[in-house]
C-alpha cells in the first residue's frame, strides 16, 4: 500500500507504446505487434481486393503493415529463434498478397522477398539498429555521453583509419544485457567495418545505402528461411558475430 491506496502487481506494463515485463523479456510485446500487423494486414487485403498492382500492393504494406514493426526497435527487437520466426510470419504472408499468390505456392519467400526488393524483418530490424547506432557515435542523436560506445584501439598501426574505428564492447554477465541494443551493434559494427569499410565520416545518406546493399547482397546469396543462423549478423545459437556476406559456418 501506498499512503492507504493499494498498488497493484503487473507483470507487464506498456509504457510509450512497449510492453515492458518483469523478466525483461519481450514475447508479450511481440505478441501484441504481430497480432496488430496481421490485423492491419487483413484491413489492407480487403480494402485492396481489385488492386492488382504489386507495386501499389507494397507501397500500402510499407505504410501501413511494416512501419508498426519498426517502431522502438532498438529496444525490443527480437533475437530469439522463436520470436523472429513469428514476426517473420506477418511479411511471408505479405508478400503472397502483394504478388497475388495463393496461401501454397511454390515460389519461395526468398525469391518473393527479391522480386519486390524488400529485406527480411530480421534484416531490416538489423539495419535500423546499425542506423541508430552511426547517429548515436556521431552525435546526430544526443544520448548521454555516458552510454555512447567508446572507440577501442588497442595499437596504432599503419593500417589504423581514425575514420573506421573499432568500438569497445562491454563484458555482459547476463544474457538480456549481452542482447541490449548497444551490446549488439557494438559487435555487428566491428565485424561489418572490416568487410564493408564502414566510416563515421560518411553522410547519413551514403551510410544508408551502403548498409542496404550489404543486406541485399546477404539475402541473395546466404539468407535462408529455414535456417536461424542466417538471420542476424549474430548467430541466435552460439552468439558469435560475422559477416552475412560470406558462408556462415558457425554453430559447427
Amino acid at each position: 500500500d501506498m499512503n492507504g491506496s493499494r498498488i497493484d502487481t503487473v507483470s507487464a506494463e506498456k509504457d510509450l507504446g512497449v510492453f515492458i515485463t518483469v523478466d525483461l523479456t519481450w514475447a508479450t510485446h511481440v505478441s501484441s505487434q504481430c497480432a496488430k500487423a496481421n490485423k492491419l494486414l487483413g484491413f489492407v487485403r480487403r480494402n485492396t481486393m481489385f488492386i492488382k498492382s504489386p507495386i501499389v500492393r507494397r507501397i500500402a504494406y510499407l505504410t501501413l503493415v511494416r512501419s508498426h514493426l519498426g517502431y522502438a526497435t532498438q529496444l525490443w527487437t527480437p533475437q530469439s529463434v522463436d520470436l523472429m520466426r513469428k514476426i517473420e510470419r506477418v511479411q511471408r504472408r505479405a508478400t503472397k498478397f502483394i504478388l497475388s499468390l495463393p496461401f501454397f505456392c511454390e515460389q519461395s519467400y526468398t525469391s518473393r522477398l527479391i522480386e519486390l526488393n524488400l529485406l527480411p524483418i530480421s534484416y531490416w530490424h538489423e539495419l535500423l539498429d546499425m542506423i541508430f547506432f552511426f547517429k548515436s557515435v556521431t552525435g546526430i542523436v544526443n544520448l548521454n555521453s555516458s552510454v555512447v560506445p567508446k572507440i577501442h584501439v588497442t595499437r596504432v598501426t599503419r593500417s589504423y583509419n581514425p575514420d573506421s574505428p573499432h568500438f569497445f564492447s562491454r563484458k555482459c554477465k547476463t544474457t538480456t544485457f549481452q542482447r541490449s541494443f548497444l551490446n549488439r551493434t557494438t559487435r555487428i559494427w566491428n565485424t561489418l567495418s572490416n568487410d564493408i569499410n564502414l566510416s563515421v565520416k560518411l553522410p547519413l545518406s551514403q551510410f544508408k545505402s551502403l548498409l542496404y546493399n550489404y543486406y541485399l547482397s546477404a539475402l541473395k546469396s546466404v539468407y535462408d528461411p529455414e535456417n536461424p543462423r542466417s538471420w542476424k549478423s549474430i548467430c541466435p545459437y552460439c552468439n558469435s558475430s560475422r559477416s552475412l556476406n560470406t558462408n556462415i559456418r558457425c554453430c559447427f
